[in-house]
């Protein structure tokens, strides 16, 4: 298989895409995790093709790179498949695999030089791999991998030291590797594949809208953009209500219908 370390970047509305660079300097690799974090675009992990822990961060777009971290290396274990993302001004990475065995540590960091474990609360996520992770509603999430749905959809507010799992997490049934996608009230579960008990793989074209379970609308309120649900929303609507995520600047003028 040919691969290449061609670094693309897009217009603000997409309508046309230029190549940065034939050439960036970090090793051609697939199944690497990248994400953006006050103004800088990170690289790391993946297969090259055995499983890396390198991290590249680039000033300009993806037009030059150079090596973050200790060495250039991060203090996890190599890994591909990772899931990392960006949330109030720290990247989060967890799990991924080894080519052994799904991983389930968790770590941030706040510049991509150092980075933290973070605590592996006694009720946390279990293992996965390729699982989508992203903000949304003053949470992290963090959905089932290719292990499939049985790890259930988790989220937390304190940095991992405290998870709580999704009591609807496997309404979507048993597919796998799909997208997730945040709406300004909702998460939209996409696509991805299922496989029998054959090993038969079939592919899906199913969106699956989270509202009803993850918001208050069966109480009437809408949390927004800006805000969360405490209680278990669309099972136990008498305690779910709407909070205010802390960090928007305007919490202090927040009811339980709009944030």
């Amino acid at each position: 298989m040919l691969l290449d370390c061609r670094a693309f970047t897009c217009t603000i509305h997409a309508v046309s895409w230029t190549n940065e660079t034939m050439d960036a300097a970090w090793s051609p690799r697939y199944g690497h995790s990248a994400c953006g974090l006050n103004g800088k675009l990170y690289l790391m992990a993946g297969l090259l093709p055995q499983p890396s822990h390198d991290i590249w961060v680039s000033l300009d777009g993806g037009r030059t790179w150079g090596k973050s971290g200790t060495g250039g290396t991060a203090g996890w274990t190599p890994r591909a498949f990772a899931s990392l993302t960006s949330w109030q001004g720290t990247m989060y990475l967890f799990g991924g695999s080894n080519l052994q065995q799904p991983l389930v540590d968790f770590y941030s960091s706040t510049d991509g030089e150092d980075w933290i474990q973070l605590q592996h609360a006694a009720l946390s996520p279990p293992a996965r791999t390729l699982a989508p992770m992203l903000p949304f509603g003053g949470r992290l999430w963090l959905f089932p991998g290719t292990e499939g749905p049985s790890g259930g959809i988790w989220w937390t507010t304190q940095n991992g030291a405290a998870w709580t799992q999704v009591a609807s997490g496997n309404t979507f049934g048993t597919v796998r590797q799909f997208g997730v996608a945040a709406l300004p009230h909702s998460l939209l579960v996409v696509g991805g594949f299922s496989r029998d008990v054959k090993g038969r793989i079939t592919y899906d074209n199913e969106v699956w809208n989270s509202t009803i379970n993850l918001f208050c609308e069966k109480q009437g309120a809408v949390c927004g953009s800006h805000g969360y649900c405490t209680g278990v929303a669309g099972v136990d609507a008498v305690s779910a209500k709407c909070n205010c995520d802390p960090n928007y600047v305007e919490a202090s003028n927040c009811t339980i219908k709009v944030c």
